[in-house]
C-alpha cells in the first residue's frame, strides 16, 4: 500500500468482506493506519484509539454459507 489512503482504505473494505463472508467478528489491527473491530454484517462496532486496549469480542457460532460450502469442497 505504500502508505496510500486509498489502499489503507480498500484493505478495510476486504477486511470487512471477509467478516462477512465467515460470519465472525474480526478485529483489525494496523500500526500506521485504522484499528477497529468489525461485526459479521461488516460494520465497523469500535474504532481503538490507545496502544493498548482491553476489548471483548462476541462469539457467532453459526457458520456463513460461505463457510459450508467451502468445508464441502
Amino acid at each position: 500500500m505504500n502508505g496510500s489512503r486509498y489502499g489503507k482504505k480498500q484493505y478495510l473494505n476486504i477486511v470487512r468482506l471477509r467478516a462477512i463472508e465467515t460470519n465472525k467478528s474480526i478485529l483489525k489491527v494496523a500500526d500506521d493506519g485504522l484499528s477497529c473491530v468489525i461485526v459479521p454484517n461488516g460494520s465497523i462496532e469500535l474504532f481503538l484509539k490507545k496502544e493498548v486496549e482491553q476489548i471483548q469480542l462476541k462469539i457467532y457460532p453459526r457458520q456463513s454459507i460461505y463457510s459450508k460450502i467451502v468445508n464441502l469442497l
